[in-house]
């Protein structure tokens, strides 16, 4: 999901119980939804959650990540606290839903319209753009590593002027020739 995306917030978010009361007066369905009379959500996420943040340019940062661009996995793998590394997860992913709390966004006003944050962060064509934002900056990166390995890598094939400069200095004279006509 987008990083500020309000479809699947919406869904997820932890709704207070006020907007429970007024979702089941408005529709029929909601009355026996499971999930509205035990958790207070209407769906709950399942499996790895991944987290697109964009760049600042495109939609400002969410509070909770860090200032970046990047692909975050929300898996529980890096569980540095004591609970289980489900329950950290869960409760990881239910802070990010609810801050900011998606009712928060769909009451300002400036939320819609073409140029809202709802079609901002909802629109597909953003997350094409975000990804192919990534996928230029790890490649980028990924060719200086490159460049870097080769340079080190092939630095002690050629000489730099200095090393035979210091060769023709400090070796034997006979050794000077036939460095010399293997160099030259």
């Amino acid at each position: 999901m987008m990083h500020r995306d309000i479809v699947p917030r919406a869904f997820s978010c932890n709704y207070p119980n006020h907007v429970a009361h007024v979702l089941k007066r408005l529709n029929a369905a909601f009355r026996s939804h499971p999930c509205l009379n035990n958790q207070k959500v209407l769906y709950s996420p399942l499996g790895q959650t991944y987290i697109l943040q964009p760049d600042d340019k495109s939609s400002p940062f969410h509070p909770l990540l860090p200032p970046e661009a990047a692909l975050f996995a929300l898996d529980g793998k890096n569980d540095a606290g004591g609970s289980s590394p489900r329950s950290t997860t869960a409760s990881a992913l239910r802070a990010f839903i609810n801050s900011p709390h998606p009712l928060e966004t769909l009451s300002d006003p400036r939320a819609y319209g073409s140029e809202g944050t709802i079609l901002r962060d909802h629109d597909c064509s953003n997350y094409v753009k975000a990804i192919n934002g990534l996928l230029r900056q790890h490649t980028k990166s990924a060719r200086r590593r490159s460049r870097k390995h080769r340079r080190n890598r092939w630095w002690p094939v050629s000489p730099s002027p200095q090393t035979e400069h210091y060769l023709l200095i400090h070796a034997q004279p006979t050794i000077i020739r036939s460095s010399r006509s293997r160099l030259w």
